[in-house]
């Protein structure tokens, strides 16, 4: 019995192993290709709003008609809960994600939110979460942030309105990511993954809706037709819209499902990995900053990035280690009391 289970101890680690690294890769996947693929979709049209109901309304669509048979409801009191607090913390991130990459560059986007674990710690301790920190994570943090300022000092696109919504992005991300954590590890609902990406875009579209009134983009809802004088003069603006809308599917998917596996704060340094791609990208196909200043202040914030991230796996393990001291210590007293 104790070699069956045994083997059984190292099927789930395998099996948990193996969904760990699909979800991870998946995830940044989906993130990269979003950010380039919509920064694509704004250099066309200047609808950023307008664009992210599309890619609401296509993943509810798709959903719905295709994946159907994925959406289980066990406890409709679970509806509720999820509703009332993540579709609209949902849909600020959708909103200022857009608005930000269509007021600031690629680069910009990328490398500020190498700053994100700042904003997401302090978010997690208002919020009572246990954090842990040493003077590792504390000076890989303020690495990075003298990183992202010399980027953001160097960037030819840079604007006031751009950074300001590239933070307001941040601080919605790192409070949807909170939530979604409770709601899906902590207190977790009886919904499956595709219900809760159902959920957040349903809700979602009426406040990301609202955004058309003081934008004004109803006035230019025209350029999206086909052979319009103001509007794209090439069916492969049309292909990236369409292949926004389809990334924008998997993303959400991505997303719920990396909750299971991660915390808020590992889930903002994961995308760290991927950004040379994304930056590079920026600065040799949609002529981004590419000065030598603008590289630096790019590679600090991103090496920033991994050493955030190699600083929290070891004070994650000191902790572990500590835990497991404590409760050997503990099982050793207890052993000879009894005795």
């Amino acid at each position: 019995m104790p070699a069956e289970k045994e083997e059984m101890d190292i099927f789930d680690k395998i099996k948990y192993h193996s969904g760990l690294i699909f979800a991870v890769s998946f995830l940044m996947v989906c993130q990269s290709g979003m950010l380039l693929v919509n920064k694509a979709v704004m250099i066309v049209w200047d609808l950023p709003i307008t664009i992210t109901l599309i890619q609401m309304a296509f993943t509810d669509l798709v959903i719905v008609s295709l994946f159907w048979w994925t959406l289980r409801v066990g406890n409709w009191a679970d509806v509720r809960r999820w509703a009332m607090w993540v579709p609209q913390l949902f849909a600020a991130m959708l909103a200022t994600s857009m608005l930000a990459l269509h007021y600031s560059s690629t680069g910009a986007v990328v490398v500020t939110r190498n700053i994100a674990p700042i904003v997401t710690l302090s978010i997690e301790a208002v919020m009572k979460e246990k954090i842990a920190v040493d003077k590792w994570t504390v000076g890989a943090l303020l690495y990075t942030l003298i990183g992202v300022a010399l980027y953001m000092l160097n960037d030819v696109e840079f604007s006031a309105i751009g950074f300001l919504c590239i933070i307001a992005n941040m601080c919605a991300g790192v409070m949807e990511r909170i939530m979604q954590r409770r709601l899906i590890a902590v207190e977790p609902v009886d919904l499956s993954k595709m219900v809760l990406v159902l959920i957040n875009n349903t809700v979602a579209i009426l406040p990301v809706a609202l955004l058309l009134l003081p934008t004004k983009e109803y006035n230019n809802f025209h350029t999206l037709k086909w052979h319009d004088p103001e509007g794209p003069d090439s069916w492969t603006a049309y292909m990236w819209l369409a292949l926004s809308c389809v990334v924008g599917v998997c993303i959400g998917w991505a997303g719920v499902n990396a909750q299971f596996y991660l915390t808020a704060t590992s889930f903002m340094v994961v995308g760290n990995v991927n950004k040379f791609i994304v930056i590079a990208v920026g600065m040799l196909a949609m002529g981004e900053s590419s000065s030598w200043e603008a590289i630096v202040g790019c590679v600090i914030a991103i090496t920033g990035g991994f050493g955030y991230g190699l600083a929290r796996m070891n004070l994650n393990e000191q902790e572990k280690a500590k835990k497991a001291a404590e409760k050997e210590k503990k099982e050793a007293e207890d052993a000879s009391r009894k005795a």
